[in-house]
């Protein structure tokens, strides 16, 4: 499913930009819900509520989207492997890129 859900974002027309931002949302649920961790998807929903608009301008960069899709296939290839040390990187490294992604597209806004 995971699989699936990361490969169909990357081919989604660019005026498509709300649907591939609730693609995204749902493949962070997925693997949130697939650790079956109730305090961790509480965690999760609270940081969403904050985050929401930071990661929505975010998504809405050309600049980065492929390579966003690639890390989240280097997030699923490692679950799928069961190599925590591989998942573990590859959150480490999705997570660094997303915050210099929102980072810029804030910084994009506001020069605009």
């Amino acid at each position: 499913m995971l699989k699936t859900r990361t490969f169909c974002c990357s081919y989604l027309p660019p005026g498509r930009r709300l649907a591939l931002f609730g693609l995204d949302m749902d493949f962070h649920r997925a693997i949130v819900a697939a650790a079956h961790n109730p305090p961790l998807q509480e965690t999760h929903n609270q940081y969403n509520a904050r985050l929401w608009r930071a990661r929505f301008v975010s998504s809405q960069r050309h600049a980065n989207r492929d390579m966003q899709m690639r890390k989240h296939q280097d997030i699923v290839d490692a679950l799928l492997a069961r190599d925590g040390q591989a998942a573990a990187a590859a959150l480490r490294n999705h997570l660094n890129n997303a915050i210099n992604n929102i980072a810029t597209a804030l910084k994009e806004r506001a020069a605009s």
